[in-house]
């Protein structure tokens, strides 16, 4: 009855899981380093979530990130990051006296907006879904996450322990999940397991992937189109072949992990020779890549692809008389860590059986691309997920969107899983 009582809960609060989606999306939260002409910020949707967290009896606080969090944790992570008036949102509810203590994580910040198919702060709702920047990731996967608590609190049911709704700052373009990193080492939480509300399609994820991004700057000799020099795009284009493209096929044909080549900028006027070309590469590697890295003695991490990627570079410049003499130069920019937990876990079946009371079984699987999974367990040590409602395929791309159903079945899932954990005996 208690649990069938939540359920109905959050049943009843589909039209405030709706209102809270569409106002989060009608916040620019893009990320700075999105290369958005007109990025945002995502302290104003953290003060969404504040605002109702506290009305519901939670403790706000806001973590700021430090200059120097990647050197803090130990990975690479990009330069000069601007982290300034961008905070994370930790609400903690607190209820009764021992317990377990839940962590339910999110990111608030987007991915560009100035490619979509319609206005991307509208918040449109049409079959069933809302429209909009943000709209399956993550903002709503933290709708789902704050109405789980809701229902949990409107309830009344008595519980020991503790929910901790982490909104971070800086998951994307390249971040490597400096707001996560923060709220773990500043936020001051001894949790016992955490879920990340992020690219689940209401399965279950009990895996994702590492990345690191290298940017390859070739050189060439500038000159006049009519006088000859050395064309750094030419030069280029011999390591995108010959390295970029043949790693990319054996990767993925391997099942390794997806390499893309997302930007390659060069020149000034077609009238000069270019004197230098940029690439920039994003390669993913599983947790059975970072664990051998490990095993070697490099560290939980993409050492071993980095390497490997390097020892191609060099060897296909040594065939060339200018690029042996000119080699190129590599830049890491993110080391971004995998996570992974094992299948038969009691966090993964204990959640797998909340679905189930819900009526949406749902799988695990494997996602094939990074979450701030990865920086919770290697830098919290506990077991970790993820569940939410994102989309599938949306993402990132010009028409994203979120089921309103998915957000509700998720919000569901999870107020039976807090409860069942939290519930007093």
């Amino acid at each position: 009855m208690r649990e069938f009582k939540l359920i109905n809960l959050v049943d009843s609060l589909r039209d405030d899981a709706i209102k809270l989606c569409c106002d989060l999306v009608r916040v620019n939260t893009v990320n700075p380093y999105s290369g958005d002409p007109e990025p945002g910020n995502e302290l104003a949707g953290h003060e969404i979530l504040a605002r109702k967290a506290k009305a519901l009896g939670a403790s706000i606080r806001y973590i700021d990130i430090p200059e120097d969090i990647y050197a803090k944790v130990g990975i690479i992570g990009p330069v000069g990051r601007n982290f300034k008036g961008r905070p994370n949102l930790i609400a903690d509810f607190s209820f009764g006296e021992g317990g377990k203590t839940i962590i339910l994580n999110g990111h608030m910040d987007t991915v560009s907006a100035s490619n979509m198919n319609f206005p991307p702060f509208e918040a449109r709702i049409s079959n069933g879904k809302i429209f909009g920047r943000g709209a399956s990731d993550d903002k709503g996967g933290l709708t789902a996450a704050l109405i789980s608590i809701e229902a949990i609190v409107r309830s009344g049911l008595p519980l020991n322990g503790r929910i901790v709704l982490e909104s971070v700052a800086d998951e994307e373009c390249s971040g490597a999940g400096a707001g996560t990193m923060a709220c773990c080492l500043y936020g001051g939480i001894e949790a016992d397991e955490a879920i990340v509300v992020d690219a689940s399609r209401l399965g279950i994820g009990i895996a994702s992937y590492g990345v690191v991004t290298a940017y390859v700057t070739v050189h060439g000799r500038s000159g006049h189109s009519s006088r000859g020099g050395i064309n750094a795009i030419d030069k280029a284009f011999i390591i995108k072949e010959k390295v970029i493209d043949k790693f990319k096929e054996e990767r993925e044909e391997a099942g390794l992990g997806k390499v893309n080549l997302g930007i390659f900028n060069a020149g000034a006027h077609p009238s000069v020779i270019p004197s230098q070309a940029v690439m920039g590469i994003n390669i993913f590697y599983s947790p059975k890549e970072a664990a051998a890295s490990l095993k070697a003695g490099k560290g939980c991490n993409g050492s071993l692809i980095r390497e490997a990627f390097e020892e191609q570079v060099r060897y296909v410049e040594s065939t060339d008389d200018w690029l042996r003499a000119h080699p190129s130069e590599i830049m890491w920019e993110k080391d971004a860590l995998p996570f992974e937990i094992e299948e038969e876990s009691p966090l993964v079946k204990r959640l797998t059986a909340a679905c189930e009371k819900v009526g949406h079984p749902s799988e695990p699987f494997v996602l094939e691309a990074w979450t701030d999974a990865g920086n919770i367990q290697n830098l919290l040590g506990i077991p970790v997920v993820l569940f939410s409602p994102a989309e599938e395929g949306v993402s990132h791309g010009p028409d994203e969107c979120i089921t309103i159903d998915n957000i509700v079945s998720c919000a569901k899932s999870l107020s039976i899983y807090l409860y069942r954990e939290l519930k007093s005996l």
